[in-house]
């Protein structure tokens, strides 16, 4: 797609994420606009006289004027001056109006500006919930906003708008919340996923509402997710003790097996619920053969975790997928690769743990080599151990090494 290179006088101001006011005419039209003191040293900064670039980060409360001011300055480009303008900073806009600035609008004669627009009655428009909730106000605002797939291939769900969440969070921080919101999003809606469950699920706990946790949990279990199979069963350890076992047996069939950290947790978990040798071996079994070998902190912990479980066979098994030759070498990488050395040492892998050392090395951690006793000189590229060497034979002028500094 060729990109909208468009001179900025040629954007209407809702294609660049303006929102129209409420009650601001038809078509989203804007009412007028009421210049106030950030717009002022806005423009100073935006004052096309002054060499250079300048970040410019304009900020404030939800609705309160940010995409307007912003447009507005840009489409004026008129030029003001300020002690120092191409230093950037960062533009705060008032959430409120003045008594002064209220004034000063009135008299501009606009309606909107006058006083606050009539409601309406968007509950008229129909008695279904959410066609209630993503009908327009005035044509501006709406509690839910519509949100489109990522390939536009139609409606992907909503999101709450910017103004209502803030008003939620500041006004309904500390309450619970009804009975029917937590059945309601711990029953797997449409649409959710098991990331989404584990969170409300965790929400719930943290707040004391353990059957609901455990019934998010349960549903994140359902979408596969073994991270909540794990807290699923720690929580019911603490809960609910004889159920631990039960769920832990339900859960063992239905998780992906994709995820090293989640899949050693549930093992840990298993263990601990007293789940049964027989089903301990048959997650260790899966867990093996199907990780992702990526990351090596990952890959150290699942090992360490089949060998406190007695899984020899499944031990095998994941070495045999040769997770030395497999696992990422990042720049972050250097602790995990260093826990999964010495994990492969401990299980007597010594072959692997020397591959992986080798690979390391290559990739700027040599400080892992597993003989350093062969390199007191470091090595060559060709991975040799270096011949002696002195650092007076690195300087252009060997001679120069006796000389006195300069002065």
């Amino acid at each position: 797609m060729e990109p909208d290179a468009r001179p900025a006088e040629r954007w209407k101001p809702a294609e660049l994420g303006v929102h129209p006011a409420t009650g601001g005419g038809p078509h989203g039209s804007m009412p007028a606009y009421i210049r106030r003191p950030h717009d002022e040293v806005l423009r100073s900064m935006l004052d096309p006289g002054v060499p250079g670039s300048r970040l410019i980060v304009v900020r404030g409360e939800v609705c309160a004027g940010k995409s307007r001011a912003a447009y507005v300055a840009v489409a004026d480009r008129l030029t003001y001056h300020d002690p120092d303008p191409a230093c950037g900073g960062v533009i705060d806009v008032p959430s409120r109006f003045t008594a002064g600035e209220l004034t000063a609008a009135a008299a501009r004669g606009d309606p909107v500006l006058a006083g606050p627009p009539a409601a309406g009655d968007v509950a008229s428009r129909g008695t279904d919930a959410l066609a209630w909730a993503s009908a327009e106000l005035d044509g501006a605002v709406r509690a839910l906003d519509p949100v489109r797939s990522a390939a536009d291939a139609g409606l992907a769900g909503y999101r709450i708008a910017g103004y209502l969440d803030q008003h939620g969070r500041r006004t309904r921080q500390g309450q619970l919340g009804p009975a029917s919101l937590w059945d309601a999003l711990t029953a797997r809606p449409a649409g959710s996923g098991a990331g989404d469950l584990t969170r409300v699920a965790q929400a719930a706990r943290d707040r004391g509402l353990y059957r609901h946790a455990a019934a998010g949990w349960t549903a994140a279990v359902s979408a596969g997710s073994a991270d909540a199979a794990g807290r699923l069963v720690a929580h019911l350890r603490g809960v609910s003790p004889e159920d631990a076992a039960l769920a832990a047996r339900w859960a063992v069939g239905r998780v992906r097996l994709d995820d090293p950290w989640d899949l050693a947790r549930l093992l840990d978990e298993l263990r601990a619920a007293g789940a049964g040798d027989a089903l301990r071996a048959l997650l260790a079994t899966r867990a093996a053969t199907g990780a992702r070998l990526e990351d090596p902190a990952g890959v150290a912990r699942l090992l360490e975790e089949l060998r406190t479980a007695g899984a020899g066979d499944a031990v095998r098994a994941l070495l045999a997928r040769d997770p030395a030759g497999q696992v990422s070498l990042g720049p972050d990488q250097q602790p995990g690769v260093g826990r999964l050395l010495a994990t492969l040492r401990a299980a007597g892998a010594s072959e692997a743990a020397g591959a992986l050392a080798a690979r390391a090395a290559d990739a700027g951690m040599f400080d892992l080599a597993t003989d350093r006793a062969r390199y007191p000189f470091g090595r060559e590229p060709d991975g040799a151990p270096a011949p002696p060497w002195h650092w007076a034979e690195l300087l252009p002028d060997p001679g120069a090494a006796g000389a006195p500094p300069a002065r």
